[in-house]
């Protein structure tokens, strides 16, 4: 059974961040080249970091642009949610009305959604069972696209079929790091002199968006004053088998490279996100957390948490440090 996550805090602030810092995003400034493109070529590919804002703001470019309705795929179940709740909220809209999604067998819309956020998975089966009656969307956005499965691979077969017969139809692929050429390729053949329009988001002064800093095993383990012995921490031979299980003193490296990270960050409302390899070990990290729960939210994220109980992750918590595993 998952552990309960700790209560949300009643300072706990909403999800979204307020409508008026939208137009700061990188995704902004490009807001005019990327619907005329869209308007002017069935296919079009938006390469942009995460956190530039394409996943969010490009629907609502296009929705402002009178192209509607909009369907806009995710490959993951929580993502679809997210951002519907995020969109929803911050054009006012109650989410299943003017927004909308449909994970499985949870979906909020309505005969009027005029945006709708689905997994591929979702558009897939809709595909196969009606045809080219699926298909009653003015433009498909297909988001996150360098992150293939069978499914995604299977949605864009179905979706070259369709733009051989709907010439009105316009597909939107967007990536953080998608291969051009590839898709310049599987397109090329849709109709003579036809090709994938390219749409690059810049980060403010070419930076990344976020800054980053990187830090190995054996910095970690200087830092925090342990052993920086590998054997310590991987259960095998190589560290290709450290991805099936985690020793208890990874487990305790992680724990207290957290606490050092919490002690040394003096703004609380900075999250910590901690990826681990099963739910076991997202588990033994919660139980090892659990002692100083007046000092940290802790939020399990995992594909069989219930998507309402994983959207609260995403509310700001103003009074403990929020630890997402």
């Amino acid at each position: 059974m998952a552990p309960s996550s700790p209560s949300l805090s009643s300072s706990s602030g909403s999800f979204p961040l307020p409508s008026s810092n939208f137009a700061s995003l990188p995704v902004a400034a490009m807001k005019r080249r990327i619907v005329e493109k869209i308007l002017e070529n069935r296919v079009t590919l938006i390469v942009g970091e995460p956190g530039c804002g394409k996943s969010s703001q490009v629907p609502q470019f296009l929705l402002e642009a009178n192209m509607s309705p909009i369907l806009c795929t995710q490959p993951r179940r929580f993502a679809v949610a997210a951002v519907a709740k995020m969109v929803a909220q911050s054009r006012n809209s109650l989410l299943g009305d003017e927004i909308g999604y449909h994970i499985g067998h949870s979906k909020k819309l309505s005969p009027d959604s005029k945006i709708l956020f689905k997994i591929a998975g979702v558009l897939l089966d809709e595909m196969l069972d009606k045809g080219l009656g699926a298909l009653k969307y003015e433009v498909i956005i297909l988001d996150e696209v360098h992150e293939r499965s069978v499914e995604s691979d299977l949605v864009l077969v179905c979706v070259k079929q369709f733009l051989l017969k709907i010439s009105d139809l316009r597909v939107v692929l967007m990536s953080a790091t998608a291969d051009i050429t590839r898709y310049r390729d599987y397109f090329k053949d849709l109709s003579w002199g036809e090709r994938v329009e390219v749409v690059a988001i810049p980060s403010p002064d070419q930076r990344t968006i976020f800054q980053r800093s990187v830090f190995y095993l054996e910095q970690v383990a200087g830092l925090l004053g342990v052993s920086s012995d590998f054997s310590a921490y991987c259960p095998g031979p190589s560290p290709s088998s450290a991805d099936t299980e985690i020793k208890p003193d990874l487990q305790n490296l992680i724990h207290d490279l957290i606490l050092h990270i919490h002690e040394k960050e003096p703004d609380i409302e900075k999250s910590i996100l901690v990826f681990l390899p099963t739910y076991y070990s997202l588990e033994q990290q919660w139980y090892q957390l659990e002692p100083f729960r007046a000092s940290f939210e802790v939020h399990i994220l995992h594909r069989s948490i219930d998507t309402e109980r994983a959207l609260s992750a995403m509310k700001i918590c103003r009074s403990r440090r929020k630890v997402c595993l």
